[in-house]
């Protein structure tokens, strides 16, 4: 999922093979690629989207994990090109530099490329992973490793890689069970999706307890229910959406300013 700074949702439906775009107020969806229509995306095999980024120009990048490659359709264009040939691309960020960062899925492999360079620059491979990721306003990437339940950042400027959360399968505040997607704030807070315990949690720079802010009911279909979330994203005023996975749905919660800091 990818939130435009116009409020226009962008959704990378895996199960329908499809990208949707949304827009504020609208009472239903644009199809923007369709998996299933052989005419219009440059693409064969299994074409399930796994995740979606936008630039300024309103560019929408697509990971296509299953054909190992990264598509990008330009705005007006009616067809998709081929960008980026890559591994298994899980997850897709783009900095304020546009600079694109994917994760593989498979070859536990973060590479980051510059804006209008095809070829990527490795900075970070090893034994993580699955691993989604968001990169904050200072460029450091920080990344979901759900194998370990943990959360990671990596600072390119100084080299270093970080846990920055760490936590085992439990229920308790202090720890995660399966992290699906990570935002972060320009404080640095980060907010976490936890597929394992129904929630998001906040977890303040420095903190080794995070805060549950969505989900704290348990599991259910309610609105102040989730039943494993997968994403999530701040739309420009600061309000959350989270994708609702095992109920079908997109949840928006108002988050007041107090604690979205």
């Amino acid at each position: 999922m990818f939130i435009d700074e116009n409020q226009t949702i962008y959704i990378a439906g895996t199960g329908n093979h499809r990208v949707i775009k949304w827009k504020q107020d609208a009472s239903s969806g644009e199809i923007i690629t369709d998996g299933n229509d052989k005419e219009n995306i440059n693409i064969s095999g299994s074409n399930k989207p796994f995740d979606i980024g936008v630039d300024k120009n309103g560019t929408i990048y697509i990971a296509y994990p299953y054909i190992h490659q990264v598509q990008k359709w330009i705005r007006g264009a009616d067809r998709s090109e081929t960008m980026i040939n890559i591994y298994s691309p899980l997850s897709i960020a783009i900095d304020n530099e546009e600079s694109i960062y994917v994760s593989s899925m498979s070859s536990s492999k973060l590479k980051k490329y510059h804006k209008g360079v095809t070829y990527g620059q490795v900075l970070m491979s090893g034994e993580v992973g699955p691993f989604p990721l968001t990169v904050d306003q200072h460029r450091s990437v920080y990344m979901v490793d759900m194998y370990h339940d943990r959360i990671l950042k990596i600072d390119e400027g100084k080299r270093t890689i970080s846990v920055v959360v760490d936590g085992s399968e439990n229920s308790g505040t202090h720890l995660l069970s399966k992290p699906h997607s990570i935002a972060v704030n320009e404080s640095g807070a980060l907010y976490i999706t936890e597929w394992g315990n129904h929630r998001i949690t906040r977890w303040l720079p420095g903190s080794t307890n995070g805060i549950v802010i969505v989900g704290d009911r348990g599991s259910g279909s309610h609105s102040n229910q989730l039943h494993n979330p997968t994403d999530l994203r701040f739309d420009s005023e600061g309000n959350l959406y989270v994708v609702d996975a095992k109920n079908g749905r997109i949840q928006k919660f108002l988050i007041d300013n107090s604690s979205y800091q």
